[in-house]
């Protein structure tokens, strides 16, 4: 029964494991200017680490948003990620 028991585990761990989605990009904006957003693809990955410079010379002084999410290989976005930030 506990051979059985590990067998199964094991298949069910692998069918996870191959079922993950991969990021394949990533898009920010500002404030809620959706429409002028900035996407950038990537080697689909499970995971993500970036290292961003981000160019806000368009932008006139005062408190802005900045909005963030990523794309799977299914063609689901992530939940936006939102930031306030202060340019002087």
């Amino acid at each position: 029964m506990k051979k059985l028991l590990l067998i199964l585990f094991i298949i069910a761990n692998q069918w996870i494991t191959k079922a993950q989605n991969l990021i394949i990009g990533h898009e920010y904006w500002f404030d809620n200017n959706i429409e002028e957003k900035i996407s950038t693809a990537v080697a689909p990955s499970p995971s993500l680490n970036l290292d961003l410079s981000i160019n806000t010379f368009s932008l006139v002084a005062g408190v802005h948003l900045l909005n963030f999410r990523t794309k799977d290989n299914a063609g689901k976005y992530s939940a936006i990620a939102s930031y306030f930030f202060l340019k002087k």
